[in-house]
This record gives C-alpha cells, sequence and structure tokens, in this order.
C-alpha cells in the first residue's frame, strides 16, 4: 500500500511537471485519443498534439521550429519506436525534443501500466491535482 502511494505521489510529481511545461508553451506529442483526453483530465491544458505520422509530424515542425516538444508516447515498444522515430527525425528542426518524462515514467512499466492513457486510472478522483 505504501509503495502504490509512493508512486502515485511520483506521478502526480510527474502531471504537475508537465502541467507547468505545457503552461510554459511546450506542445506534448501522445499516440492517441485517449492520451490526450487522460492529459486534460489531468488537469494538462495546453496543446497536445496526437502522433498521426512521421510527415505530418514533419509538416507541423515547419510551421513550429521554436517549439519545445515533449515526446510522450506509450511506453510500450511501439511508443519506444516512435519516440526514437521523433527524436531522428525533429532533433534540429523545433527548439527542443524532450523525452525525459517518458523516462521518468517508465517505472509504471512494473507495475503493468504501458499506456499514457492508463495513467489516469492511477490517481484516485479525490486526489488534488497539482
Amino acid at each position: 500500500m505504501q509503495r502504490k502511494q509512493e508512486l502515485i505521489e511520483k506521478v502526480l510529481k510527474v502531471v504537475s511537471d508537465l502541467k507547468a511545461e505545457s503552461e510554459s508553451g511546450a506542445v506534448i506529442l501522445v499516440e492517441g485519443e485517449r492520451d490526450e483526453e487522460c492529459l486534460k483530465r489531468l488537469g494538462i491544458k495546453g496543446t497536445i498534439l496526437k502522433y498521426t505520422s512521421m510527415r505530418a509530424l514533419l509538416s507541423w515542425a515547419e510551421s513550429n521550429g521554436m517549439v519545445r516538444l515533449i515526446v510522450l508516447t506509450d511506453l510500450d515498444a511501439e511508443g519506444r519506436r516512435i519516440a526514437r522515430k521523433v527524436v531522428a527525425n525533429l532533433s534540429g528542426r523545433t527548439k527542443e525534443v524532450n523525452i525525459s518524462y517518458m523516462r521518468r515514467l517508465s517505472m509504471l512499466r512494473r507495475m503493468g501500466i504501458n499506456e499514457i492513457k492508463d495513467i489516469g486510472n492511477l490517481v484516485p478522483d479525490s486526489w488534488p491535482i497539482c
């Protein structure tokens, strides 16, 4: 029980940091609509971009080159593959490509949580989102 509470507190810290980054103009890249919905439910109000294809993302980067991009794809093999592809293709085309939040959330894989949309299930509705 203690361990789960500590894990929830760590997740809340990550969400709080994401919220602050988003409010300061960073764009968060996720894989799907349910990931976006989860982040919004957790209080992130900034721009959330859904990954559709590398071509679409490169086109987006041409118009938004001075934006900080936070890559928050799923923690499974496919999500990590997309993240590597995004870093390889967008580094130097945007102000910053940040994958540190995926690293910080990788602890969730030990609990069987591999998808961003499932983070919301960890955090009870009664817990305050910082």
